[in-house]
């Protein structure tokens, strides 16, 4: 049966509604009421879902402000993302990162420019990367098109060793390229060649970088704290004075007088005996409970001291 919009004639009223045969307006009662217009069979269920769609979306609306938990994201819990270009890739977001190491699983030359990696041929790279609590690893099996950059296939810089030289208190960085190395303890600038970097230079710092010349590459090798008293330039006359207040009283001054072979390993001769430095304060307390007078007269010169330079030893030949 077709349908008809009808409204109602009452000036009070002007109710608009839809029927197929009204015998009065379902608002005021009144009988009084003029066809408007037929009605489509479709057209009530359009308008029922659209309001429904209106009502949907109002209330997603009104969740979604109200509700701070509603999260709305399609982003990728990805971590790693690798692009190749011709002669290089490079690792995005490289600088994110709180840590990045890559390894040449075919022993492939390589040079790096910060994010950028560029191989001297085709190979597999192992890319390990970490950024808070999370890492990820992924093999990138990459193929070279075209020529290598110029600093890819420079022979690698390695670093043999770094030893704690305590005889002049320095570091001392020994590589298989040591006319080429350049060493910083800034990752960004100052790189010299300078392979002995002193202790106090090195206080404040964690890490050598060191690098070839022609090399982007940088290596980056954990600096193992050391300290030293050096010695100050041999004196003989310190060690006679030392030994003359020690022999006056033995008992106050024998702090002073093993304080001053600190940085040296002292060797006594007394009676044609040899002594180290705790045998020989032994050795002097006996004689000085025997007889305090053979202590008194014991006598150090100059002349009877001999200092080896290398080791660090000091003969000292006690007489009466």
């Amino acid at each position: 049966m077709k349908k008809y919009k009808y409204q109602c004639d009452n000036s009070d009223c002007n109710h608009q509604f839809v029927d197929d045969n009204p015998s009065s307006c379902p608002k005021c009662g009144k009988d009084d009421f003029t066809i408007l217009s037929q009605v489509n069979s479709n057209q009530k269920y359009i308008m029922i879902s659209a309001a429904i769609l209106v009502a949907v979306s109002a209330f997603i609306i009104y969740k979604f402000i109200s509700d701070p938990e509603v999260v709305v994201t399609e982003k990728s819990d990805k971590l790693l993302y690798i692009t190749s270009y011709p002669n290089y890739f490079e690792i995005e977001d490289y600088k994110d990162f709180d840590e990045v190491n890559i390894f040449s699983i075919d022993d492939v030359n390589y040079s790096q420019e910060k994010s950028k990696i560029f191989p001297c041929k085709s190979g597999k790279f192992k890319i390990s990367v970490s950024k808070g609590d999370v890492s990820e690893e992924k093999i990138e099996p990459f193929k070279l098109k075209g020529k290598p950059d110029k600093s890819a296939c420079k022979t690698k810089l390695e670093v043999i060793s770094i030893y704690s030289d305590m005889s002049d208190c320095k570091y001392k960085i020994q590589t298989n390229d040591d006319a080429n190395a350049l060493v910083s303890l800034n990752k960004n600038s100052e790189f010299k060649s300078n392979l002995a970097w002193s202790f106090d230079e090195c206080r404040n710092s964690d890490n050598f970088y060191i690098k070839h010349k022609d090399s982007r590459d940088i290596i980056t090798y954990p600096i193992e704290k050391a300290s030293c008293n050096k010695p100050s330039v041999f004196n003989e006359d310190v060690f006679v004075n030392s030994f003359n207040l020690y022999i006056k009283d033995i008992r106050t001054n024998r702090s002073q007088f093993i304080s001053s072979y600190d940085t040296y390993t002292p060797k006594f001769i007394l009676l044609n005996e040899e002594f180290g430095l705790i045998d020989f304060i032994t050795k002097i307390k006996t004689m000085d409970r025997v007889d305090q007078s053979s202590v008194e007269s014991l006598k150090l010169s100059k002349s009877d001291i001999k200092y080896n330079k290398n080791a660090r030893e000091i003969t000292l030949k006690i007489s009466r």
